[in-house]
């Protein structure tokens, strides 16, 4: 009877150490998560501050090439006709040139400020209100690249959800990026079924199960092969051209969520759907 005793005992103190160091292994993905986040956005701000300076020259001379241009317009009347419309050419490009140099100057702000958010604090957040805020924010971004799609956004999110203990700035990034990756989903298969009929879609949605609370965004692009989605975590993987993106969105993402407790994975049907799907401990 003693030794069925001390069995036991054994066995308990077996299940509350194999606890323990589960416990401790999820710490550890933790901290390590966050520690990345932490670099990257450190790594962000420096390059920012490298690209503000040549950035703000193209923006300068522009703005001066514009003013020269209107001084010439003063005597356009003296221009021959293909003089004229070569001057309104040149002002125009210059304007345009402006106002991306100005857009890549917000973009560069938020770069900078996402490495100074290391000390950033979890809070008590209402999720929905920042699931909403942040997937319309990406949609509007997005559709300012790509005038001529038009998309609809669907809300299929649980209004009992209620608040969750995140730091949303760096929540924040995770949904626009998986967002963004939609959008960008249905315009390429908007540009492959052109002439076709396709309506393009992105559903957001949230509801709590099982002691976690689940976020899922969905589109009905192009969807991703197996061999993409084995690799699509991976830093620096991208399947569009690098001049259109670095690879580091998923990947960032991913130890965004890992970082507090939860969990990134995907479903998706190659020519039909993804469905990316973020678990977050309710707490």
């Amino acid at each position: 009877m003693r030794c069925r005793g001390l069995s036991e005992q054994l066995q308990h103190k077996n299940h509350q150490l194999e606890s323990a160091l589960s416990d401790l292994h999820r710490t550890q993905d933790r901290i390590v998560s966050r520690r990345k986040v932490a670099e990257l956005g450190e790594l962000a701000a420096g390059l920012a501050h490298e690209i503000r300076n040549p950035l703000q020259f193209i923006k300068n001379f522009a703005e001066g090439s514009v003013a020269a241009a209107s001084d010439l317009q003063e005597d356009e009347a003296a221009l021959p006709p293909e003089k004229r419309e070569l001057l309104q050419d040149i002002t125009e490009n210059m304007r345009r040139i402006i106002q991306h140099s100005e857009r890549a100057n917000r973009i560069i702000s938020q770069m900078i400020a996402m490495g100074r958010q290391e000390n950033a604090e979890f809070r008590s957040v209402a999720i929905n209100t920042l699931l909403s805020e942040q997937a319309g924010l990406a949609l509007q971004a997005a559709k300012s690249q790509n005038l001529d799609l038009d998309i609809e956004m669907v809300d299929d999110m649980d209004p009992e959800v209620g608040d969750v203990s995140i730091i949303p700035e760096d929540m924040s990034r995770v949904f626009i990026n998986l967002v963004s990756n939609a959008f960008l989903a249905t315009a390429e298969k908007a540009l492959v079924h052109s002439g076709s009929v396709y309506s393009p879609t992105i559903r957001v949605g949230t509801k709590r199960k099982d002691g976690e609370v689940m976020i899922t965004v969905w589109d009905n692009g192009l969807g991703m092969t197996p061999e993409v989605m084995e690799k699509m975590f991976n830093p620096f993987f991208t399947t569009r051209p690098n001049n259109q993106a670095t690879g580091l969105g998923l990947s960032l993402s991913y130890d965004i969520v890992q970082m507090h407790g939860g969990n990134i994975t995907a479903d998706s049907q190659p020519g039909q759907y993804t469905t990316m799907i973020v678990t977050l401990p309710d707490s």
